[in-house]
């Protein structure tokens, strides 16, 4: 979401959740009656109906809406844990008891990002490797 402010549509989620819990904790004598008859056309072009809950309703569309939030935030939360992975890499300065040279160094960097890319990319990680 980049240019809704999370944190205004959270505040009024969860208004609207409590005014929908609110809703779904009246009595049905207290609104003259708990269900309302929806009528719809079919794909056929029949005509059909249903009766539903006022007060199931509202309870259900606040937990969905609860869960959505959470869910937003979970997910956000997990974003910015794989935003904030660091793969370190050590790489030997002696190899056989001898001191490696600049271009072997090199050459084994060169593998290592090579490998390094090719892994992030099979586990859906953007790599930047040599920047």
């Amino acid at each position: 979401m980049s240019n809704i402010n999370k944190q205004a549509l959270r505040e009024s989620a969860e208004s609207t959740i409590g005014i929908l819990e609110n809703i779904a904790g009246f009595e049905p004598s207290d609104i003259d009656g708990d269900t309302v008859e929806l009528r719809f056309e079919t794909e056929d072009g029949f005509d059909t109906g249903c009766d539903v809950s006022i007060f199931d309703q509202c309870q259900k569309a606040a937990d969905v809406v609860r869960a959505l939030l959470d869910e937003l935030e979970a997910a956000e939360k997990r974003i910015a844990e794989l935003e904030a992975r660091e793969l370190v890499v050590n790489l030997p300065a002696y190899v056989d008891g001898r001191t490696l040279g600049y271009g072997e160094v090199n050459h084994m960097i060169d593998l290592c990002a090579d490998a390094i890319e090719k892994a992030g990319h099979a586990a859906g990680i953007i790599t930047k490797v040599g920047e």
